[in-house]
């Protein structure tokens, strides 16, 4: 506490004396000066221009220093023991007693007047009005001594009476110099918290505007005053001065974000916050942003997302189809999209199982997070476990410096895809369902957990509760993938999306080939209504692709059928494809069992020399050799998925 901080203003010159000793008594800097009323007033406001904040004073001085400033002013209590005081030498006195002053001097001297059994009479004087005029001068006429503050003993000779002072002691003043103390270290604090907030609100890139329960504005930050091109004078305006009275009049109880307004003349994106103290509305905070800056950050963070290939490009949109089941499964896709439940989809391969795992993303919670999809099956056994859940420096030999975030820190916040989630290795579905369980991943080689937040969708096409039965795959983890199930129908049981999934992969595929103008025959229609497509819609677009790709005019006829690879002459297309109702597992060994001629008979033969394993990479190198290398015609062929066949030709 500073000299220059706290005044005593003594209204006569015995308690100056007795604060300046309690001062030194005390060790606390306060200046002491003599002035009552009016002068007290007068000398109270000059000192307001020496850095003056809080005052000390008593009685009727205190009353009116407190009309002429505006900082705390400190009553000097006058307490039991001071009224005491005044009063015991005067007890053997007889005749009536007069107190006259200010209530704050004389309050407690009618019970110790009555303690005494004296006579008396009080006439209290009104704060800002030291008139003695209205006193009584029957009850003066009849009074042998006046007891009082300063006032009376001021008009001691008007009175015609002796008056004793009620003086103020020691405690009294130690008391008030202490709650002076008090006040400036509580000034203190709210400076150093007014300057905290004004740091913090100027430090943010948001321009923030206060205002009152009256709508008045009484803060605003240096971005909001750059924002809207303003200056420090529109503090104490109405706020309907830069906002519509209709933007403030709903927001007293809720908050209201991500409104799109003009402001100034400035689009900007207002959140408004309504300050709430026990249901009662005393404020509102209004936070601004640029909307063309939030605009190029949401594009600067999607491209950063889309070059990373973590972000979704397909929405449930691009799920072609018209027919009960794809509306009854979109349905279904939507409801779960809304929470943060596990999904399995199950289904055949080709079916679009990632394009609904995307566009579920696209509409939920965490659209603006990142999408992570992985192929279980295309990843080797030994590198799986650390892509997943990331690696430590020197975990194993080749392990990249510094370490690797494994795709659940890259999913955090977002949604992560286990594709063929039926191929994991049984002991790291047991990691996997770890992280399920306890929301945090350890990485390989490492020691410490790493919080993640991310909701999973996984894929397969396997039947994981008859691998379960087998003890191929975990029970408990099968259960916690599988809280949400979604099953996507084979081509083949909806035929009837057949023609609007030509007619979507024509028009996506023809302008990109250069052949825009070209349409099928209703002959092809038919015939591609009637196959009954193994391979399911991504089947289907490789053939319309290829027809594209192999027409020489502005039709697709019949005739074209016959390039495409599962109709080995015109023929043959017409026999199969007048069997609708073929086992399509017996159609696709018809169409494709069939190994290209060779000069030589010999050139299929396998050995079967060595270990069950040797002869099975013979054969399948045989296969895929019969097959041009073409790895998806090859797995048909041996009846297993591509990435399984791409799996074992990795393994030593």
């Amino acid at each position: 506490m500073d000299y220059s901080r706290v005044l005593f203003v003594a209204p006569y010159e015995e308690l100056a004396e007795e604060a300046r000793k309690t001062v030194e008594v005390l060790k606390k800097p306060c200046r002491v000066i003599v002035a009552d009323m009016s002068d007290g007033a007068a000398a109270a406001q000059k000192a307001l221009n020496d850095g003056v904040e809080v005052i000390i004073s008593r009685g009727g001085t205190a009353s009116l220093i407190r009309q002429a400033v505006t900082i705390p002013v400190v009553d000097v209590e006058v307490t039991g023991y001071d009224i005491l005081r005044a009063f015991y030498p005067l007890r053997d006195i007889e005749g009536s007693f007069g107190i006259i002053g200010f209530p704050s001097v004389i309050k407690g001297c009618r019970t110790v007047a009555e303690m005494f059994g004296l006579n008396y009479f009080i006439y209290e004087l009104e704060e800002g009005n030291d008139s003695l005029q209205s006193l009584n001068k029957e009850e003066l006429a009849q009074t042998k001594v006046i007891i009082g503050d300063t006032l009376a003993v001021r008009y001691s000779e008007i009175l015609n009476r002796p008056v004793h002072l009620i003086k103020s002691g020691p405690e009294s003043i130690a008391a008030a110099i202490l709650q002076a103390e008090g006040l400036i270290e509580a000034l203190e604090r709210d400076r150093a918290k007014t300057a905290l907030s004004t740091v913090i609100l100027n430090a943010v890139h948001e321009g923030v505007v206060t205002i009152d329960k009256n709508e008045t504005i009484v803060n605003i930050n240096a971005e909001a005053l750059k924002m809207l091109e303003l200056t420090p004078d529109i503090l104490g305006k109405p706020a309907k001065t830069l906002f519509r009275p209709q933007l403030l009049a709903g927001i007293h109880f809720k908050k209201f974000t991500g409104h799109p307004e003009r402001v100034n003349g400035r689009d900007l994106v207002l959140n408004l916050y309504p300050i709430l103290v026990r249901d009662t509305h005393l404020g509102t905070v209004v936070t601004l942003q640029n909307a063309q800056e939030i605009q190029q950050a949401e594009y600067n963070i999607r491209r950063k997302l889309y070059h990373k290939g973590l972000i979704a490009k397909f929405s449930l949109k691009d799920f072609i189809g018209d027919s009960n089941s794809v509306h009854l499964i979109l349905n279904q896709a939507r409801k779960y999209a809304f929470t943060d439940s596990s999904i399995l989809i199950q289904g055949e391969s080709g079916t679009g199982k990632e394009i609904l795992a995307q566009g579920i993303h696209q509409v939920s919670l965490r659209q603006n997070g990142p999408f992570v999809a992985v192929n279980c099956a295309a990843l080797p056994e030994n590198l799986l476990e650390s892509e997943l859940f990331g690696y430590e420096e020197g975990a194993f030999t080749g392990a990249r410096k510094g370490g690797k975030a494994g795709l659940f820190e890259l999913a955090h916040r977002g949604t992560l895809f286990l594709d063929e989630v039926g191929e994991l290795p049984l002991h790291v579905q047991a990691r996997l369902l770890r992280v399920l369980q306890e929301k945090e991943v350890m990485r390989v080689g490492g020691d410490r957990v790493i919080p993640v937040d991310v909701r999973l969708i996984s894929a397969t096409h396997r039947r994981l509760n008859e691998a379960v039965e087998k003890n191929e795959f975990r029970a408990d983890l099968f259960y916690r993938l599988h809280v949400l199930g979604l099953t996507v129908p084979p081509l083949r049981e909806r035929k009837g999306d057949i023609r609007l999934l030509m007619t979507k992969f024509l028009h996506e595929l023809a302008p990109k080939l250069g052949k825009p103008k070209l349409n099928f025959t209703e002959e092809v229609y038919q015939a591609f209504e009637n196959y009954q497509w193994p391979g399911n819609v991504r089947e289907l677009r490789n053939c319309v692709e290829k027809l594209i790709v192999l027409s020489e005019t502005d039709l697709i006829l019949p005739e074209s059928l016959m390039a495409v690879s599962f109709i080995k002459n015109q023929n043959e297309s017409a026999h199969l494809l007048d069997r609708p109702h073929q086992n399509p597992e017996s159609q696709q060994k018809a169409l494709f069992s069939q190994p290209p001629e060779t000069s030589d008979p010999a050139e299929n033969v396998v050995s079967v020399q060595g270990s069950l394993n040797d002869i099975e990479k013979r054969v399948i190198e045989k296969v895929v050799q019969l097959e041009n290398h073409n790895l998806t015609r090859a797995a048909r062929r041996l009846g297993i998925d591509r990435s399984t066949l791409w799996r074992k030709r990795r393994q030593e």
